[in-house]
């Protein structure tokens, strides 16, 4: 794995953080002092636009990271309840059916079980998919149990066609007696035979393989009796996660069992066991004890664990299969329109042969800016901005690639923003005023600062209200350019008029200065 730290950008660079602030007591304005800007880490993101990517809650040293979003099941018009266990307490699915009206393609909310864990403990270090995984514990009697809600699978009195049960399994030991999942149900005279019939439906551990038991589910036409079970052909590994599928096709009555994507055993829902015979279907009993648990006697973790009324494809998705994604960062404000951007650093995780490429813009706009916009431009941690890099929003986007076997995601940590603000120059110092006849010759010293463009004097006839009219050179404010002495004439003599002068540099939006100190003077037709 690799880790790209944040580093110092260059020797140079830190000379400048330790001398400069020197030279700026003597030079002032002619040095830019830098400052930086963390985003990750204690200081968070801020607002992301995400495109499959996430936030990984606890991620370097405890913060938020960002890395792809995995493949996580999501829920569709088949699922009939899907576990993340990303979280305790757990909240039951929310399954999408569609309409029983012809034509209608509204679809709507539903809960399908009630969810009652006990001793489930959360664990985000062992997992396959989303944050988190639930931990079993065997000596803790952790169990989950479900109760189902009328449309569910498991709700009493349900006719099953096609079905599929799978989960990601990662046993601490492969002892006998460990319970994946378990159901008991009773069938009520007239549904199965004249007489009320047991039902139960098992996926345990037997012998450190995992065996499937199907006792009075699937339903002979004649009421005989009838059972099913399948077993893995290999041995269970103990500490290590494996995708554990088991599915039905009411077509064929094929009932197939297979481990990470591959056939463990096959049978069939008929006295033959074979394809050309009849197929039974499953049917859960009206009577029973209405409940559904996971976990009993388990020691290990669950994750991902999903229950379809479809026959789901074969194979477990890759945690990042076809999947790259980006993340936008909501511009980063550099205060002044003409701030220099010095360098970009950042922390990050590459695992294997993933990658995570950098874009930015910078300029005057803060408006969203899409991913497929073709003015990103590529940059690489570390590197040195050319000076003419200037600007006051930054924007931020960052593409996270898998790994070559689509097994591992990059991750983000953190991002560092250097730059020098273009702070507005200091205010003019020195202002006199010298009165004369309808005029005002006004002076001032030159302000340090190489952006410097120019200067506007404002001026009225009550303290701090510059709103004045009366100078032929125009009304109050009046640009001068860079110049440091300026008369202003057709005032009107015996008027006391007030004074400031204000500096402003080379931006593109020019910044100003602070008022310098308030002169006033009153013009006098009778000074020689």
């Amino acid at each position: 794995m690799k880790r790209h730290r944040r580093s110092g950008i260059s020797a140079i660079l830190l000379f400048a953080r330790l001398y400069v602030p020197i030279l700026v007591l003597f030079c002032p304005g002619l040095f830019a002092l830098e400052e930086e800007i963390v985003l990750g880490r204690e200081n968070g993101w801020g607002p992301l636009h995400h495109y499959n990517t996430e936030m990984l809650e606890r991620g370097f040293q405890g913060y938020s990271d960002i890395m792809l979003h995995d493949a996580a099941y999501s829920r569709d018009e088949y699922t009939d309840l899907l576990l993340h266990f990303d979280s305790i307490p757990l909240s039951p699915s929310l399954v999408r059916k569609k309409s029983d009206v012809p034509g209608e393609v509204l679809w709507t909310e539903q809960r399908y079980y009630t969810l009652k864990p006990e001793g489930i403990v959360p664990d985000s270090n062992s997992k396959v998919f989303g944050s988190g995984s639930a931990m079993f514990d065997r000596s803790s009697s952790s169990l989950l149990k479900l109760v189902p809600l009328p449309g569910s699978l498991f709700y009493p009195g349900t006719d099953w066609r096609d079905f599929t049960i799978e989960f990601w399994l990662y046993p601490a030991e492969t002892e006998s007696s460990q319970k994946i999942l378990n159901w008991n149900g009773v069938t009520l005279p007239g549904e199965w035979g004249e007489r009320p019939r047991s039902q139960s439906i098992s996926c345990e551990i037997s012998r450190a393989r995992l065996t499937w038991r199907f006792d009075s589910v699937f339903r002979p036409h004649d009421a005989s009796s009838f059972s099913l079970e399948l077993e893995g052909s290999r041995e269970l590994m103990p500490r290590r996660w494996h995708h554990h599928m088991l599915r039905f096709d009411s077509r064929t009555g094929l009932v197939e069992y297979l481990i990470d994507g591959t056939v463990e055993d096959i049978a069939y829902a008929n006295h033959q066991n074979r394809e050309t015979g009849t197929v039974f279907l499953p049917y859960l009993g009206s009577a029973g004890n209405r409940q559904l648990s996971i976990g009993e006697n388990l020691s290990g973790f669950l994750d991902e664990f999903r229950i379809s009324s479809a026959f789901r494809e074969s194979g477990p998705p890759a945690p990042y299969k076809n999947m790259d994604g980006t993340v936008l960062i909501n511009p980063v404000d550099l205060q002044f329109g003409a701030s220099r951007l010095v360098s970009i650093e950042s922390s990050y995780e590459t695992p294997d042969d993933s990658d995570i490429f950098f874009f930015y813009q910078l300029g005057d706009s803060h408006f969203y800016i899409p991913p497929d916009d073709p003015n990103w431009k590529a940059f690489t941690p570390g590197d040195i901005f050319s000076p003419d890099t200037r600007g006051r929003y930054l924007h931020l986007m960052a593409a996270l690639y898998p790994d070559g076997k689509e097994q591992k995601s990059p991750v983000l940590s953190d991002i560092t923003i250097i730059y020098e603000p273009d702070l507005p120059p200091p205010p003019p110092s020195g202002l006199q005023a010298r009165p004369e006849d309808g005029a005002v010759l006004l002076t001032w010293e030159p302000v340090p600062d190489p952006d410097l463009e120019g200067y506007r004097i404002y001026y009225g006839t009550a303290p701090g209200r510059y709103f004045g009219q009366d100078s032929s050179e125009g009304p109050s404010p009046i640009d001068v350019g860079n110049t440091t002495e300026f008369l202003l004439s057709g005032l009107r003599n015996g008027r006391l008029y007030y004074f400031t002068v204000v500096a402003y540099d080379k931006s593109p939006r020019p910044y100003q200065t602070l008022f310098s100190v308030e002169v006033s003077a009153r013009p006098n037709g009778r000074l020689e």
